[in-house]
């Protein structure tokens, strides 16, 4: 992480070709799902925002929502987390649907990120800031969420710089949501393994749904506000399960038509 000069916010130095590909696939993870967890065990942090005063265009705001990053995984009897395709690709499915129906039900102006050609000059630009997101997410976590620094910042001082105008599209978009959940579920073996533990008094760890969200102004490239979760139930497999998931990401969301003024 360097720190802008000018602004005095935190970002990723922009050397994006080599780090950050390397630095996004640590987010991209089953560790995501026990960071969160442990991040998270001492106390229920409540969303993060930056000092920054939302200044909205003319008419609604326009959000661009990124597809969703969602992996699911199998619980092994050893406590591995295995991915497992089918499950994912359903999952997936069911929280990008997710996402358009709550940013419908609350009457968001939402725009839908579309993948550009890869013979698209700006495609390679649009995949390293997606990459440099990611890895300013997981500096957020740790920096804001672990128990040592639990506290210690209540704002949020992060920026992708302008590299973030990259993202927007021809209709024009002011924001960019980005999430990312993640969901396991115990095996079998899994299960009758932690039968027995507690029979003996031991408890093993159970399977978790973790999540995060990230809103970046893509015209500073300022991340403007961050919610984390983890929970023990929910099901992403299931359409009602992707919609409890999104719906406790964006609860506290600032650009609901009805929150705006009160950011």
């Amino acid at each position: 992480m360097v720190k802008d000069t000018q602004t005095g916010r935190w970002g990723l130095s922009v050397s994006l070709k080599v780090a950050i590909p390397k630095l996004a696939a640590t987010i991209r993870s089953p560790l995501l799902l026990a960071a969160i967890a442990v991040l998270m065990a001492a106390c229920q942090h409540g969303p993060l925002k930056s000092n920054k005063e939302i200044v909205t265009p003319k008419g609604p705001v326009r959000i661009l929502v990124m597809p969703a990053d969602v992996t699911l995984y199998e619980m092994t009897t050893g406590g591995l987390s295995e991915p497992q395709a089918a499950w994912t690709k359903r999952g997936k499915v069911n929280v990008d649907r997710a996402l358009k129906k709550v940013m419908a039900d609350n009457k968001s102006k939402a725009v839908f990120y579309r993948e550009p050609n890869p013979d698209d000059p700006n495609a390679t630009r649009q995949i390293q800031v997606i990459a440099l997101q990611d890895a300013v997410a997981r500096t957020i976590l740790q920096a804001n969420y672990s128990r040592r620094n639990l506290g210690l910042k209540e704002e949020l001082d992060y920026s992708l710089g302008k590299h973030a105008q990259a993202l927007v599209p021809r209709g024009g978009a002011d924001y960019a949501v980005f999430v990312t959940l993640k969901d396991s579920f115990s095996s079998a073996g899994r299960q009758a393994a932690k039968f027995m533990a507690a029979l003996i008094g031991v408890r093993m760890q159970n399977a978790i749904q973790a999540g995060l969200a990230s809103l970046v102004d893509l015209r500073t490239g300022e991340v403007i506000w961050f919610n984390v979760y983890a929970k023990g139930i929910g099901d992403l497999r299931e359409p009602s399960g992707a919609i409890d998931a999104v719906k406790t990401l964006l609860a506290e969301f600032p650009l609901w038509p009805n929150t705006q003024d009160e950011f």
